[in-house]
């Protein structure tokens, strides 16, 4: 069996130690014959079958080997089953010793292991019970698409939709150059049906959960009947209700953010938190400011570096995201350039970080960046000194 970081969880085994560490083994030895199988299974091809019997070792090696993984595929899919299995193994153990009480120090160290291994910060023990079934039910769009989509070398593991649908496409490009092969395979995957789909599918189930966020209730939110677009101006400190959606089309227009940038300060794959909404209308509100751009070049240099575009026919016309989206391809031809001196300059290997690439173009666009930062600094004195060390 692959060993799991998590076991035998000594930081939380209470004093019985014997009788609960015999007690674990079992839960896990009962368990992991689920994991194993529902793991292969998804392997399963013409080649190819999941039986019992075999040791995990011996069915990883017989499924790599059929498979004809690399030395990269085979390290990415063994990564997958160890997640798997620690994540399994967690919610045993959790449930398991949650009667015997446990102080809030043990408490703490629960809630950092859960959260290195799915990325979702829970305030009580039930509720991450709870958040992570409705991840793995699929209660929001964005869990539903990766749910749906697993496939030999992806399994969803509750982290940024933009990383998880990186991992996603590296997994069906290895399924399509592994069905075509060599002969067959004309072009990219990246022209293909099958990857314009998985793009227009994501960016719906993103919309969905977008404008599922910004009707969240809150305190005087609820009072004052707050619209979606409403509450998206209020995100951007351009304005509060009552305003009409023409207004707050107007004034958003003239802020510039990544909206893959922007979604990746809620949490899509769990149900819309009020609590992390009025956090970023409140005490967290300059996190939304430091994702702007000085003008739409600025941002579409940056959204194609980054490769994270959304496509502006995907959004539906009289929604709330449409509002903040830009028509950055019509600016792509006239910046081609300005990408060719970049990548010159930058020799990266591969994509470059969102840090990375905002730096970059910090050094050639010194003075709109100047300008940006001139009105938060005047509109934000306390945030900005506080984010710039001041």
């Amino acid at each position: 069996m692959l060993i799991s970081p998590l076991f035998p969880f000594l930081n939380i085994l209470p004093r019985k130690t014997v009788f609960y560490s015999i007690r674990r083994a079992l839960l896990s030895t009962l368990n992991a014959p689920t994991v194993y199988a529902n793991f292969f299974k998804k392997y399963n091809f013409e080649k190819y079958t999941f039986e019992p019997g075999r040791s995990p070792e011996q069915e990883f090696q017989l499924l790599a080997k059929t498979r004809q993984w690399g030395t990269k595929q085979t390290t990415r899919n063994q990564r997958l089953l160890e997640i798997a299995i620690r994540q399994a193994e967690f919610f045993e153990r959790f449930e398991d010793f949650r009667e015997d009480g446990w102080d809030e120090g043990k408490i703490a160290d629960v809630k950092n292991q859960y959260e290195v291994l799915t990325g979702v910060s829970s305030h009580k023990e039930d509720e991450a019970r709870e958040a992570y079934e409705d991840v793995v039910e699929g209660k929001t769009a964005i869990a539903k698409f990766f749910i749906e989509n697993q496939c030999p070398g992806y399994s969803y593991s509750y982290r940024s939709s933009v990383v998880e649908l990186s991992e996603l496409v590296e997994a069906r490009e290895d399924m399509w150059e592994e069905i075509a092969g060599d002969r067959e395979r004309r072009g990219s995957y990246k022209k293909t049906e099958e990857y314009y789909r998985l793009q227009r599918e994501f960016q719906v189930a993103t919309e969905e959960c977008f404008e599922s966020f910004l009707r969240v209730k809150i305190g005087s939110l609820e009072e004052k009947e707050t619209r979606p677009w409403e509450t998206l101006a209020e995100l951007l400190k351009l304005g509060k209700a009552p305003m009409d959606r023409s207004t707050a089309a107007e004034l958003i227009k003239t802020v510039h953010i990544n909206i893959y940038d922007f979604i990746d300060l809620f949490t899509f794959h769990l149900p819309p938190s009020a609590n992390t909404l009025e956090k970023l209308l409140t005490t967290e509100f300059y996190r939304v400011q430091k994702l702007r751009f000085p003008d739409v070049v600025t941002l579409a240099a940056y959204s194609r570096l980054i490769h994270r575009v959304y496509n502006l026919e995907n959004a539906k016309t009289n929604g709330t995201l449409v509002l903040l989206l830009h028509r950055l391809k019509e600016h792509f031809r006239s910046i081609d350039d300005l990408m060719k001196m970049i990548h010159h300059r930058n020799p990266w290997d591969g994509t470059p970080s969102p840090d990375m690439a905002k730096k970059t173009l910090r050094q050639i666009f010194p003075r709109e960046w100047e300008r940006l930062d001139k009105e938060l600094r005047e509109r934000f004195p306390r945030e900005w000194r506080k984010d710039n060390g001041g």
